[in-house]
């Protein structure tokens, strides 16, 4: 809502550089009003629909996102600016996002088996994991799709537009190549914790904190 966007603004974001929205949901109800209303550059990601569409041969894909960027006005506007003839099986990931945040990863396979068969049958050759949660997911779905199905999610083309704000704004950090990182939840920290383990930077952390 319009209060806790100027809430965040007032802890967060007076002294962030460059605030990302690494949550599709997000970005694709806010974004646009984020960046009418503050000067700070903001990075929102959204599904990558536009590199499905382009690259499937079937002419199917299938987005495996939230409702609330599945019902979205820059999702449809997106999926409708490029689609052509291409079929797009859209469909709610409803229940994985809980299950992946308590880190029961393992539990997840009953509903991608059926979230991901009508893809499957339609002839989809590109899934898009339209929310950052998903890729935690992407063993288990490499393991229920067949092998010419291409998974695609955002996280390399926002590292790279991450990469070209901060050179066009001069934001970059001349600082050593092992920055000091502090991580916040309003989960669980130990569940936060083994996540980060698992990408190797607990090493480079400083601290955990909830809010």
């Amino acid at each position: 809502a319009e209060d806790g966007i100027r809430d965040y603004k007032v802890t967060g974001v007076q002294t962030c550089a460059l605030p990302i929205f690494a949550c599709n949901t997000a970005t694709t109800n806010a974004i646009s009003y984020l960046r009418k209303h503050y000067s700070v550059p903001f990075i929102g990601i959204e599904p990558a629909t536009k590199p499905a569409i382009l690259n499937t041969k079937s002419g199917v894909i299938g987005i495996l996102a939230t409702k609330g960027t599945l019902a979205s006005e820059l999702f449809y506007n997106t999926s409708q600016k490029h689609r052509g003839d291409v079929e797009i099986i859209e469909q709610v990931g409803t229940g994985l996002v809980q299950l992946i945040e308590q880190n029961k990863i393992e539990e997840t396979k009953i509903l991608l088996e059926k979230y991901l068969s009508p893809m499957i049958e339609k002839g989809a050759d590109n899934i898009v994991l339209g929310c950052s949660h998903y890729p935690f997911l992407k063993p288990i779905i490499i393991s229920l799709i067949p092998d010419n199905i291409q998974i695609i999610d955002s996280g390399a083309p926002v590292a790279k537009q991450t990469k070209s704000i901060l050179l066009k704004n001069n934001l970059q950090s001349y600082q050593d190549d092992s920055p000091a990182l502090s991580f916040y939840t309003n989960g669980e920290i130990e569940v936060l914790d083994s996540f980060i383990k698992n990408f190797n930077l607990n090493k480079a952390y400083t601290s955990f904190e909830t809010f």
